[in-house]
């Protein structure tokens, strides 16, 4: 994204939260939220920015219709920047790939990068299944369909947390005997 896209951006947020029905000392904390997201940064960050927190955010979601679709755009574009990140990284350990040793037989150490073929042909065949695929990866036919999207091991943003209630009985005393 250029800068000029960015500031009209920025300009359109502004107008909007102009008109939504807060308290005027949160248009800055509510600006700078929606800055701290689309630069990546996770909750903490955008806390410790002087944004809002994750629960006033979620709130402001639910009662404010205009805010939630805000809210929708900078999120829909701090996930196509993470997703940019992803695929820059798999693009280096497949054209780059991890350095690895080499001893040499009179016991001098070397190091190589050893890119990986795998990793790239992944990557080939979801950016253009039409001509790296087969024609069944083309058709979209079958468990080799083109590939939407691919985890490469980087951490989700956000920890799962179960909600799982366990009901624990109390051990019944066996009867003494008589």
């Amino acid at each position: 994204m250029n800068k000029e896209t960015a500031l009209a951006i920025r300009d359109r947020w502004v107008e909007a939260v102009s008109d939504l029905d807060i308290a005027k000392s949160d248009h800055a904390r509510v600006l700078t939220t929606f800055q701290s997201l689309v630069e990546g940064s996770k909750w903490s960050g955008v806390v410790e920015s002087g944004g809002l927190t994750r629960a006033e955010f979620c709130y402001l979601r639910t009662i404010s219709k205009p805010f939630n679709a805000i809210a929708k755009e900078v999120l829909g574009i701090a996930e196509a920047s993470r997703q940019l990140e992803r695929e820059e990284a798999a693009h280096e350990r497949a054209v780059n790939g991890p350095e690895v040793p080499i001893v040499s037989p009179k016991g001098e150490v070397t190091w190589y990068n050893k890119p990986s073929d795998d990793l790239m042909k992944v990557l080939l065949k979801a950016g253009d299944p039409g001509k790296y695929g087969n024609e069944k990866d083309a058709a979209g036919f079958g468990p080799r369909g083109p590939v939407i999207n691919f985890n490469i091991g980087i951490p989700t943003r956000e920890p799962q947390i179960s909600t799982t209630v366990v009901e624990v009985k109390p051990k019944e005393e066996p009867a003494p005997p008589e």
